[in-house]
């Protein structure tokens, strides 16, 4: 679920999807304590998620 520096746009994306599905507020539906945990961790992975794909560059990600 790690990215690094010169992932693909793609493979950031899989990584979000993976992060979501371990987050989802849904999952902690019977424990109001851990649900409220993973709303506010969604929301920084959903605000991390917008700030990649805002500023990506493709002619960036070849770190050598």
């Amino acid at each position: 679920m790690d990215v690094k520096l010169g992932d693909s746009l793609d493979e950031v994306k899989r990584a979000y999807k993976e992060l979501v599905q371990v987050w989802h507020p849904d999952r902690f539906r019977n424990n109001p304590k851990l649900e409220m945990r993973a709303n506010q961790k969604l929301k920084e992975i959903n605000a991390a998620y917008d700030y990649v794909c805002e500023h990506y560059d493709p002619a960036k990600t070849n770190v050598n």
